[in-house]
């Protein structure tokens, strides 16, 4: 799909949510404890909590890398309790792309302190990254997420590769929830940063520059109660000729691509 067409696609129906947006009065709903991104707007302690995503992409990219142009399976959960958070994600070909079909590629397990509300959330956490079969050996991570703001809002994601890439990688966006009843629309920009040896670990590019950029978005809808389904467009670029000249060669899918993911939230 060229960019072109991506981009009149993405602003149609940017122009389409705003106008729904304006034609109904703003509701913006309470909701229950891990029914993110709409928790209660304190802080106060959220007791146990969690949610378990069912999610399939056309596509996977991650921060960049291509790791499977074409579909993919991605079953996430995570549970807190008193602040104390865990999480598991997979990555599960649908297809033979990677001669992998039907098996997990990839395994992201994620143990830290995160705290949650519908103003902000912020978590810092360790990450492993098992890599089964993606192209890179396994990796150890350092994370701090921090987003903060309703229903404009802003986030910035640091991470510290200690193992494999020993580098950083950082990542600012920002956005707009609009509620319209049961329907949530979220349009939201970001861009990437990395240094040297992160960049030269994932690309063979060597210099700290931006790394890659992004628009998405996503409309969630709260089907009943704690469950809810979500769908979502995203569109990407790595942000230098140096890193797109690295890619180019191995690459095989586009810059765009969707995900549909239903969702419990408890």
């Amino acid at each position: 799909m060229s960019r072109r067409l991506v981009t009149v696609l993405l602003s149609l129906l940017l122009v389409l949510a705003l106008n729904s947006a304006r034609g109904q009065p703003q509701r913006y709903q309470t909701f229950q404890p891990g029914m993110r991104p709409g928790p209660p707007p304190d802080l106060l302690d959220p007791g146990f909590q969690g949610k378990l995503d069912i999610p399939f992409g056309t596509q996977y990219i991650w921060r960049g890398v291509e790791l499977n142009h074409q579909s993919v399976f991605q079953p996430a959960l995570r549970l807190n309790d008193q602040g104390m958070e865990i999480e598991v994600i997979g990555n599960m070909d649908l297809t033979g792309a990677n001669d992998q079909r039907g098996k997990f590629s990839r395994l992201i397990y994620r143990a830290g302190l995160a705290r949650r509300s519908r103003d902000g959330e912020v978590a810092l956490s360790y990450f492993y990254y098992d890599n089964q079969d993606v192209g890179y050996p396994k990796t150890q991570e350092i994370g701090l997420e921090i987003r903060w703001g309703y229903p404009y809002f802003f986030g910035t994601d640091i991470f510290w590769d200690f193992d494999g890439a020993r580098g950083f990688y950082f990542n600012s966006y920002t956005g707009f929830y609009i509620d319209v009843g049961p329907l949530r629309i979220i349009p939201e920009i970001g861009i990437g940063f990395a240094t040297k040896n992160y960049q030269e670990f994932y690309f063979g590019v060597r210099q700290d520059t931006f790394l890659d950029w992004t628009v998405s978005l996503a409309a969630e809808l709260q089907v009943y109660g704690p469950l809810f389904l979500t769908v979502r467009g995203d569109y990407y670029e790595l942000a230098s000729k140096n890193l797109r000249r690295s890619e180019e060669v191995d690459r095989q899918g586009d810059n765009f691509w969707g995900e549909c993911s239903v969702s419990v939230r408890f």
